[in-house]
């Protein structure tokens, strides 16, 4: 049996369709997975699939313009079911497949208006009918692991930082791909200087692709106030960012795609929401405490419905994560490392 799977999710949102890919890949089947390249490399390269295209391909583009190929007929020709991860069961893209392939199945990725329940759980209902799922302590679900020669890179980065595997090894990741979602970037450099002051962490700062501008340079004058106690991880393959997450001790970040794959890889964290729901969008780990503001308004984001996602009020200036104070933060993750 050969299962193709489409899911054109950024990195966080399909880590949040494993538990459902999982059901699909435990068959002992074989698995083609369609998304985004940098995430279907890094799952390819630590062996979670058997085979992978880039969603963006233009192998693919007959099923957004309707105009069929060979090609494309071909291709999903070879395989036995087909499932389409989406936001919108009717589009065209959808509409399209359906007249290719006869055995579809649609999973829809937001749960429907008024329906508060965790997405990985939604999205895995629609393929096992029964309730085995729960939102921390999930299953089925397999870890994450990256192999031998990536971690021998990531344990010679924090070597060459200057770690020596003695003090705990904690990340910071000030980013997200909303910048709406993200907590005060003083807030983060805060918290790194009392980390810094108590004289037990060492740190990992994080950067990736949507930490550009401003947020990323002042994360690189964090890392040089630093100096030997910290390393900033900046622009790396995903594959290097979820190995030198797999050494850390304990992990802190906002609602973001690292912070979902540090949930996979760290065995303790905190997560911070403000305008973002954590009903449906929280850590599916144990271990990841989410740290909200006590605010009416929060969550603002109307996360129940597919066509509003990323919206919140023009006149918001998301007051609700700048609330949650440095302190605060701090006292949620010293009971962690008691002196």
């Amino acid at each position: 049996m050969r299962i193709f799977i489409h899911h054109s999710g950024a990195l966080g949102d399909l880590l949040l369709s494993l538990p459902a890919i999982e059901t699909l890949r435990a068959s002992g089947d074989v698995v083609h997975l369609s998304g985004r390249r940098d995430v279907v490399d890094f799952l390819i390269k630590i062996g979670y699939i058997h085979e992978t295209s880039d969603s963006d391909s233009s192998l693919f583009l007959p099923l957004f313009t309707g105009i069929y190929d060979s090609a494309i007929r071909h291709f999903l020709g070879g395989f036995d079911k087909v499932y389409v991860f989406t936001v919108n069961g009717s589009s065209e893209f959808v509409k399209h497949m359906h007249s290719m392939v006869r055995n579809l199945w649609v999973i829809h990725t937001i749960p429907p208006p008024g329906t508060r329940m965790h997405v990985s759980k939604f999205r895995l209902q629609q393929i096992l009918p029964h309730d085995n799922f729960t939102v921390t302590g999930c299953s089925p679900l397999s870890t994450l692991t990256t192999a031998s020669i990536y971690m021998e890179k990531a344990m010679e980065m924090l070597e060459n930082a200057g770690y020596d595997f003695k003090k705990p090894l904690t990340a910071i990741h000030p980013g997200s791909g909303g910048r709406w979602k993200c907590w005060p970037f003083d807030h983060c450099k805060g918290l790194a200087m009392k980390l810094r002051e108590a004289g037990d962490h060492f740190l990992l700062l994080l950067s990736g692709p949507a930490e550009e501008g401003e947020l990323k340079k002042g994360t690189e004058s964090l890392a040089a106030t630093l100096g030997k106690g910290c390393l900033h991880a900046s622009g790396l393959e995903l594959i290097t960012v979820a190995s030198l997450l797999s050494l850390c001790d304990f992990y802190i970040g906002n609602d973001s795609g690292i912070t979902h794959l540090a949930s996979f890889l760290t065995k303790k964290g905190i997560a911070l929401f403000g305008p973002t729901d954590p009903a449906l969008w929280r850590p599916i780990h144990n271990g990841y405490m989410v740290i909200r503001p006590n605010h009416e308004c929060a969550p603002c984001e109307n996360m129940l419905s597919w066509n509003a996602l990323g919206k919140y009020p023009s006149d918001c200036h998301i007051q609700c994560l700048s609330d949650i104070s440095v302190q605060t933060v701090y006292d949620a993750v010293s009971p962690n490392f008691p002196r």
